[in-house]
């Protein structure tokens, strides 16, 4: 489409117009050509070119193939304060680690983090969602994979929580852990566990009743379980 030198400055200087970037292909959509692509230097300074035109405005990073990020992340690194949505598709253990190192890092202001393995993908591989590294986080979604906590803080900004088929990782996984996660996120809105309750041990230790949790803003639940 072409356009005159005024609408196309126009453009060029918007930055609302680049910050939603689609980096990569979904691994069942490309073949040897396509892969190859995502390598290419033309798509490499596309997506400099992207970054660079949407300045300094929060981004919203699409990423449906792993495989991608080994090449991109030097690119996107230095714009992780700025990343506001975050989806992630994984669907080979050879690019898990590549995820991992895409996890590790600070996002500041992050709002909407989403995060999907295969289920062929055991949990030892898959990077880990640590959560105190998104203070701002409003939506998590993961599927298949694994969270954990630095420190046992409260999120008070998280209102939307969807684990399939999750594990916690450096503390006891059990039911009466989960409760104590759920209960230093008072906002939540939106709950939905899937596989998550059944595979747990009440507790790790002598048992204590669980304590109850109290989610007054809580508008929506979805218990997908099958019982033991």
């Amino acid at each position: 489409m072409l356009v005159c030198r005024r609408w196309r400055a126009l453009a060029l200087d918007t930055p609302g117009l680049w910050n939603v970037i689609d980096v990569g292909l979904p691994s069942d959509s490309r073949g040897p050509t396509q892969a190859a692509e995502i390598r290419d230097p033309i798509r490499l300074a596309r997506l400099s070119f992207l970054l660079f035109r949407s300045s300094t405005i929060p981004l919203d990073l699409l990423i449906r193939d792993a495989a991608c990020i080994d090449n991109v992340l030097p690119i996107i690194t230095p714009h992780y304060p700025r990343v506001r949505f975050l989806a992630v598709s994984c669907d080979d253990a050879e690019d898990a680690g590549s995820v991992s190192s895409l996890l590790a890092m600070d996002m500041p202001l992050l709002v909407e983090l989403n995060v999907m393995y295969d289920r062929s993908i055991s949990a030892d591989d898959v990077g880990t969602v640590v959560l105190n590294r998104y203070p701002l986080l409003r939506i998590l979604r993961l599927y298949y994979g694994v969270f954990t906590e630095e420190l046992p803080i409260t999120f008070t900004h998280l209102q939307v929580l969807d684990l399939r088929i999750c594990e916690t990782r450096g503390q006891p996984s059990t039911f009466s852990a989960l409760l104590d996660l759920l209960a230093r996120c008072p906002d939540l809105v939106e709950l939905r566990l899937h596989k998550i309750i059944s595979p747990l041990p009440t507790t790790a230790g002598p048992y204590r009743e669980p304590r109850p949790v109290h989610l007054r803003r809580l508008r929506e639940l979805t218990l997908l379980d099958t019982p033991t």
